[in-house]
């Protein structure tokens, strides 16, 4: 992992994705790349499956401590990011929070809500639930590494849950057997709307290479759609802009 980070440094090569360990990832990003300009810590970015539309969620675990101004340096990170790879949307960016309302949340939210209300590089929306991010109109999604990466957890626990379940029906009678072959296609197009490999690859927006965290459990269709979005990121000239 070190080699393969090191390497991009020299321009040897052009990304670097690793299913390895998170912390260690992190740091040898920002001492062998360092951070862009006016920018004091990466966060992990990554697409989240939504009704409406593709959501940027971040930070997704590479900070579970955050200052406001940190938060700040996320929104417009997954602000320009997010535009990069959808250049037609006009990008809504919320703050997560324990509710909608103005007073909710604790000191850190409250510091960061100010801040990007004023920040005029952002379209900022206010607060977003956890229960909505699978039915936003916003694009990008803001919180700290710790909320972040259990909401992550959360999601693929509850994904593998519903996918797990919904087979064991399909298959607990002759009826229902029959019923899903019918409907397989159909079954089939839910089961990868909702498959986290079908996600997986989180970027360290931040530093001056692109590093994309593959999960530790990915298979090979999951690493695939890593590589896949690292080449994404690479064509639309992500670092640059």
């Amino acid at each position: 992992m070190s080699n393969a980070i090191s390497d991009l440094k020299g321009n040897d090569n052009e990304i670097t994705i690793s299913a390895g360990n998170t912390g260690a990832m992190m740091a040898y990003a920002t001492v062998y790349l360092r951070t862009i300009e006016n920018i004091s810590r990466p966060a992990i970015a990554s697409l989240f499956p939504s009704k409406n539309h593709p959501v940027c969620f971040l930070d997704l675990g590479a900070n579970s401590e955050c200052t406001a101004d940190n938060l700040l340096d996320f929104a417009i990170m997954g602000s320009t990011y997010y535009q990069v790879l959808y250049p037609d949307t006009d990008c809504k960016v919320a703050l997560l929070n324990i509710g909608s309302e103005e007073m909710k949340g604790n000191n850190l939210i409250q510091q960061t809500h100010e801040l990007l209300k004023n920040e005029s590089r952002i379209n900022y929306k206010g607060f977003v639930e956890a229960n909505e991010i699978t039915d936003t109109t916003n694009h990008v999604i803001v919180t700290d590494g710790f909320s972040g990466n259990i909401a992550l957890k959360t999601a693929e626990g509850v994904s593998k849950f519903i996918t797990d379940s919904l087979k064991k029906s399909l298959t607990s009678s002759f009826y229902s057997k029959t019923l899903s072959f019918l409907l397989k296609n159909r079954f089939q197009d839910f089961k990868n709307s909702i498959d986290p490999r079908n996600f997986n690859g989180g970027i360290f927006i931040g530093v001056n290479g692109i590093v994309i965290k593959s999960h530790g459990n990915a298979d090979g269709h999951a690493f695939a759609n890593a590589i896949e979005f690292g080449l994404k990121c690479l064509k639309s000239n992500l670092l640059k802009k």
